[in-house]
């Protein structure tokens, strides 16, 4: 479509909807050759998208192949976690790969181990690549992309209707996973992508004749959320989890 300048500009953008939400629009919006209309409080900062190898040829060549960005900074329940150096960027850049098909935001052992031990509460790990936390508890995680912290809703922590009884403790499972396969240091997914307005920006009609990038808007207010959870878990969004 864009090739053959079938839209207005080489660019779409993606929003997403929180199910079962009744805070969260009931629909998603995926606009072609344009970028949905946002409040004009929101700004959207960008990033030219960051090449990863390219295993279909010899020698896996640097190539512009899926939307990434570097991953600069996590902080879990307000502590700071950094990032080791990358694994398949030559300047070491911990690299995230926006994928609206994952259901999970999934990164490297080191970087989940950290994570899962800022959790607040009782906790189960299991082998390292689950974690359930007390579901009367929320959680806030934050991604830094583009110098600037991106919080991610506690519900979307939450991965819906897969929870039980430990203790007498309500433990739901956690949208998180460990990475360690390629194309990108981290998968970031669904549940941080409800949080955002994703722009895919070609630049050109002519597509890599100049690098694409990636934008971000923050949708989510992380006081109010935290403080929405702590209120209405056992009322409006019980349904949700």
């Amino acid at each position: 479509m864009i090739k053959r300048r079938l839209l207005e500009k080489p660019v779409f953008s993606l929003s997403l909807p929180r199910l079962g939400d009744p805070m969260s629009p009931p629909k998603g919006k995926l606009t072609l050759g344009g970028i949905e209309e946002i409040h004009k409080d929101v700004s959207i900062t960008y990033n030219d998208i960051i090449d990863n190898p390219n295993y279909n040829y010899d020698g896996f060549p640097l190539q512009p192949q899926s939307w990434t960005a570097q991953l600069q900074a996590v902080r879990m329940n307000g502590k700071l976690i950094p990032v080791q150096r990358g694994d398949l960027d030559p300047k070491g850049r911990y690299l995230s790969l926006m994928d609206s098909g994952s259901q999970q935001l999934m990164f490297r052992r080191q970087e989940f181990s950290a994570i899962a031990a800022a959790f607040k509460g009782k906790t189960i790990v299991q082998a390292e690549t689950a974690v359930y936390f007390d579901c009367s508890i929320p959680q806030l995680l934050e991604l830094k992309y583009h110098d600037r912290w991106f919080p991610v809703d506690p519900l979307d922590l939450i991965i819906p209707s897969d929870h039980g009884m430990k203790d007498g403790k309500e433990l739901c499972h956690a949208a998180l996973g460990v990475w360690d396969r390629t194309f990108a240091d981290s998968i970031i997914g669904v549940p941080f992508l409800r949080n955002v307005i994703s722009v895919f920006d070609y630049v050109k009609f002519e597509t890599y004749t100049v690098q694409p990038r990636l934008g971000l808007a923050g949708l989510t207010d992380a006081k109010y959320a935290m403080e929405r959870v702590k209120w209405d878990a056992r009322n409006d969004i019980q349904d949700y989890i």
